[in-house]
């Protein structure tokens, strides 16, 4: 699934995994979270207000952070099954581990140092 088909999704709840998580952990507010999950503020605000989807990056962070597994923190924001799961499908399994997976992971983290570029540009 797409980014912008999982912001269209109607169970998509970012808001809500992002309380839950901040609540396990104990944390004060998004910055807190922001800096437990080693990403910037500007991430989780866009992330909340949906106008950027959870990565499956973050979404093993908030795993590590919290030991809740991943379908817990799907089911807290309303996140389906996708592609970055493994074995969700033979195709997919297929790319588990291999250069795909690795690729999409580079590419979530490319994305979210290119929002705190962007964000460090507007405070500058």
């Amino acid at each position: 699934m797409n980014e912008q088909k999982l912001l269209e999704l109607k169970s998509y709840n970012p808001a809500a995994l992002i309380d839950e998580v901040t609540d396990l952990l104990d944390l004060k507010n998004d910055r807190a979270l922001a800096a437990a999950l080693n990403i910037g503020a500007p991430s989780i605000c866009k992330i909340r207000s949906k106008v950027a989807a959870i990565t499956p990056n973050i979404l093993i962070r908030m795993h590590d952070l919290t030991g809740k597994s991943l379908d817990e923190l799907r089911a807290m924001g309303g996140i389906p099954k996708t592609n970055f799961d493994p074995g969700t499908t033979k195709k997919d399994s297929a790319h588990v581990g291999g250069e795909h997976a690795i690729s999409d992971i580079a590419a979530s983290v490319a994305e979210e140092q290119a929002m705190n570029d962007d964000f460090q540009e507007v405070q500058a």
